[in-house]
């Protein structure tokens, strides 16, 4: 009888672990507390050949050995396959993943029996992270300095894209911490390639890391405390020599016009795109969706579209539609060559602006042009995004009717000017 209670007893138990977790963002950086004998179950979406990085380490624990907390973190694979790990005060898991989808991270105390305080991060490469600039792995570029915060059992993550062949050059330091050897905070570097392999090094109050590159792709810089278990704020930088072979150019991007009208047609241009020893085959075209200057690949900025032709020049041309702000935008872009490799981003800003209401065709004036568009569609119903029946569905009630020509008659002769 007691085998059976506890049969179903432990499926539930199992079960409830996986419905239940916590999920855990790329990125992200949770704390919690842990009582004897209790786990923190959190768990994460993963494809293959994702990087994963997962650091826990205790807060505020100074014991010395024997006392001290010892944080366990296991992931446990879709099939099954627990990966543990355990260390004094921290413990930390660099994985490839072998296997599409989800993950579960088991965070605990590894002497079961003790009441601590703990800090616990996850990094992933590639793919989209947690919008949080303290947290989330956001794009480094050649000669950038960033300064962060890294508290107890968190990471931070940059992501570079790099051609095989560069050199790059990577240094951190803390920031006003004048402790002495064993308080002190000792920063720690890793360098992770495309196919998984960490590169690290760790010294007292500042680490660097030196690499030739040996594939082109996303690479992510990981900033840490050695030991895991301290917090400080950090400078870091990185430096970056371009000496792959062939590697594309791109002298500048315009936009054309500026301003455009909300919902109207713009056109990108990648000037003066150039590969010393192949050829083009690619530009791809983005807007910088979040707002912070820089071309997110893997992340939140938006693909507008890519030019394989380039017979007459690389560009990208389409409406904008009604979605991006009102305001200043920024657009980038990047070339491929025949070899894989990819040019840094050429970037351009311009200005959106609200159209005048009766504006159909966009061409900053309500005039007779508006209406013989009106015309030629009135009395058309089921109209809807995009076009909205070639825009002449004014108010956007889904029919051509007198309602939109008197937004054109309320609006008449008035301009952009």
């Amino acid at each position: 009888m007691k085998k059976n209670i506890l049969y179903p007893i432990s499926i539930l138990i199992i079960f409830s672990a996986y419905v239940c977790a916590e999920e855990i963002k790329p990125g992200e950086y949770k704390t919690f507390e842990l009582g004897p004998g209790e786990n923190r179950t959190l768990f994460f979406q993963a494809l293959k050949n994702d990087v994963v990085s997962i650091l826990m380490g205790d807060i505020n624990d100074t014991s010395y050995w024997g006392d001290f907390l010892i944080p366990e973190v296991q992931l446990v694979e879709p099939n099954g396959t627990f990966d543990p790990n355990h260390g004094n005060h921290s413990a930390a898991i660099e994985k490839i993943i072998s296997e599409s989808g989800t993950y579960m991270i088991i965070a605990s105390e590894w002497h079961g029996n003790r009441t601590g305080r703990y800090g616990l991060s996850m990094i992933k490469n590639p793919g989209t992270d947690v919008n949080d600039p303290e947290d989330s792995p956001v794009p480094i570029l050649n000669n950038d300095y960033k300064e962060g915060y890294i508290a107890e059992g968190d990471m931070d993550g940059y992501r570079g894209y790099f051609n095989k062949g560069d050199v790059v050059f990577v240094r951190m330091g803390d920031v006003n911490d004048t402790s002495y050897w064993g308080d002190a905070f000792i920063p720690e570097i890793q360098l992770v390639e495309p196919n998984g392999v960490f590169h690290a090094n760790h010294g007292n109050h500042s680490a660097a890391i030196e690499k030739i590159i040996s594939e082109s792709g996303p690479h992510m810089i990981i900033a840490r405390e050695y030991r895991g278990n301290r917090a400080c704020r950090y400078g870091l930088s990185m430096s970056l020599l371009r000496r792959a072979v062939g590697t594309p150019t791109i002298s500048s991007l315009s936009d054309e016009p500026d301003p455009v009208f909300q919902g109207g047609k713009l056109t990108l241009t990648a000037l003066d795109v150039n590969d010393p020893d192949g050829s083009i085959v690619q530009v791809n075209f983005y807007r910088d969706l979040n707002g912070d200057g820089y071309l997110d690949r893997d992340g939140p900025d938006q693909l507008l579209g890519s030019d394989t032709n380039g017979l007459d020049g690389w560009s990208w041309s389409d409406s904008i539609g009604r979605l991006p702000p009102v305001g200043l935008n920024m657009y980038f872009a990047i070339a491929k060559d025949n070899n894989g490799l990819w040019s840094d981003p050429a970037s351009t800003a311009g200005e959106i602006v609200a159209p005048i209401p009766g504006d159909i065709n966009l061409d900053g004036e309500v005039n007779c042009e508006d209406i013989e568009i009106l015309i030629e569609n009135l009395g058309i119903s089921g109209c809807g995004e995009p076009s909205w029946c070639s825009g002449a569905d004014l108010d956007q009630n889904g029919v051509v009717d007198s309602d939109d020509l008197q937004i054109i008659v309320d609006n008449w002769t008035q301009t952009s000017e």
